[in-house]
């Protein structure tokens, strides 16, 4: 089994797991593969779906993981603008 094969396989049996871990509260699963009983991650809690699409260079798709998902327009404007809020609160207190 190649290296590539083993991590996909990984990454998609549910052997590997992403915890997101602060001094403020217990862990937060951000990715928990393909585990039906694993707890939902905060993507998922957040309605954020995704997949991951591997192309070569032609732009040809190689592998696919899960099922990648349509932009929402909806969703993009608003991530976006809390994206530009809060950068413009971080540049506004260190420029001030």
């Amino acid at each position: 089994m190649s290296v590539s094969q083993y991590l996909l396989n990984s990454l998609t049996g549910g052997d590997v797991r992403v915890f997101a871990k602060t001094n403020l509260g217990p862990f937060i699963p951000v990715y928990t593969g393909s585990d039906e009983n694993a707890p939902p991650s905060l993507l998922e809690r957040l309605g954020v779906k995704s997949g991951l699409v591997i192309v070569n260079r032609r732009g040809e798709t190689l592998y696919t993981i899960g099922e990648p998902a349509a932009t929402d327009p909806i969703r993009s404007l608003i991530f976006w603008l809390i994206v530009a809020l809060v950068l413009s609160i971080l540049l506004r207190g260190i420029f001030k």
